[in-house]
């Protein structure tokens, strides 16, 4: 990549993409919901993985299923992703 494209790059994410993502992150409905999966159905179950923990807390589970079903995303059961499929809950990732 040439410099000037390079330049292009980090001057399209600070124009775009950084504002929108900050925006997701303060309008997210479910931030305190996932960090109660965290430490109700994980942490609390013994697991300490730092970075395991980071991930979970920073998944966006709620955009991975039908808006129907995003009030679901975190609790500890399977939630209905249609076609009769369900999106697993924590007890299954063992």
């Amino acid at each position: 990549m040439r410099r000037h494209d390079s330049r292009r790059v980090r001057i399209f994410h600070a124009i775009l993409v950084l504002p929108l993502a900050g925006l997701l992150v303060l309008t997210d409905p479910y931030a305190a919901d996932r960090e109660r999966m965290v430490r109700e159905q994980i942490e609390s179950r013994g697991i300490r993985g730092a970075e395991l923990l980071r991930v979970l807390r920073a998944t966006p589970r709620h955009l991975f299923v039908p808006i129907a079903s995003q009030p679901m995303a975190y609790d500890d059961h399977p939630v209905p992703i249609g076609y009769e499929a369900r999106f697993p809950s924590r007890m299954s990732w063992r």
